[in-house]
């Protein structure tokens, strides 16, 4: 899937930005379970109020330790998840003020 969007601040005078966004989800059978690949990319394109361009990426890699262990589908994942963000919120990576952020995460995952 593809997003496009307006981005204006609420009272802001004059043309805002512009964002991009790609979002997948891709299922892989591996054995009695499967590997779940999905995630997300923001690239927010700089406006005139001085904000940064700015680009989020957040993949998710997730087993479905549910299915295999309980037969339930979808309800309980494992994985690991990065997330990397430059010029966080639109506001300028500097030496002075670090704004860039790269993290690895296990995460544990369950739907209701």
């Amino acid at each position: 899937m593809l997003n496009f969007y307006y981005r204006k601040p609420e009272g802001g005078e004059g043309m805002g930005g512009w964002q991009v966004t790609p979002v997948w989800s891709y299922t892989i059978p591996v054995g009695r379970s499967d590997i779940l690949v999905d995630g997300y990319i923001d690239w927010v394109i700089g406006d005139k109020y001085g904000l940064k361009h700015n680009f989020h990426f957040n993949p998710q890699v997730k087993y479905d330790i549910g299915k295999l262990l309980w037969g339930a589908p979808k309800k309980l994942y494992v994985g690991v998840e990065y997330d990397y963000w430059s010029n966080k919120y639109g506001i300028e990576n500097t030496a002075q003020y670090k704004t860039d952020q790269s993290v690895t995460s296990a995460m544990i995952k369950y739907h209701f």
